[in-house]
């Protein structure tokens, strides 16, 4: 696996799963699908993997969006972000997240958001969060297994935390990962829908925490 940069709370929160040799595997297997299909049959960048738990640290999360896997190669290492995205080439899902999101903060067009850019909402407190860190070119989930075991641990750190967060799931199989975790009272799902980056909000001033900067 190439240099891992995260946040030093998320290092000591994973130890167990960077102990094991299940990492390393996976390197092996992406290099072994770079160089026998090129380097852009696996998105992101190796060096992008991990971008996630870089700019959030662990203790400053207030939420965390939870997607399946990157979805072009440009990807960032972030759900939904590339790299570089004009609004015309934004995957679906990131299209109709920036149509809700305009409807809840209708003002706000100087925001990264708009050029397809979730940097400020992970440097801010929400872990943007793929099930899959990496994903194949052509071939839908292929690595999803493979993650499993590293973004398992991530969502159960998440679950063990004593600061209130928000979950928000985006498709079947992340709402399906949510509700197996049967999140303790002082956490809370919410459902993708026009007015959740509102309703996210209200409900962090109501347990005591600072409202997300969306």
């Amino acid at each position: 696996m190439t240099k891992i940069i995260m946040q030093l709370d998320w290092f000591q929160a994973l130890a167990d799963v960077f102990k094991s040799d299940k990492l390393s595997k996976i390197s092996k297997g992406i290099d072994f699908a770079i160089t026998k299909h090129g380097i852009k049959s696996v998105y992101p960048k190796k060096e992008l993997i991990f971008k996630a738990f870089e700019l959030t640290p662990l203790t400053t999360i207030k939420a965390v969006m939870i997607g399946l896997e990157p979805t072009a190669e440009t990807a960032s290492g972030l759900l939904f972000e590339s790299t570089h995205a004009p609004i015309d080439s934004m995957a679906d899902q990131l299209i109709r997240v920036f149509k809700t999101y305009c409807k809840d903060y209708p003002n706000n067009f100087a925001t990264d958001i708009m050029s397809g850019c979730t940097s400020q909402w992970a440097e801010g407190g929400v872990l943007m969060l793929n099930l899959s860190l990496t994903a194949r070119d052509g071939q839908p989930l292929r690595h999803l297994l493979h993650w499993s075991f590293f973004t398992n641990k991530v969502l159960e750190v998440l679950k063990l935390s004593e600061n209130s967060i928000a979950f928000i799931p985006f498709g079947r199989t992340p709402t399906e990962k949510v509700r197996e975790l049967n999140l303790p009272s002082h956490h809370r799902e919410f459902q993708f829908k026009e007015g959740m980056f509102l309703e996210v909000n209200k409900w962090l001033i109501s347990v005591g925490r600072e409202p997300i900067e969306w």
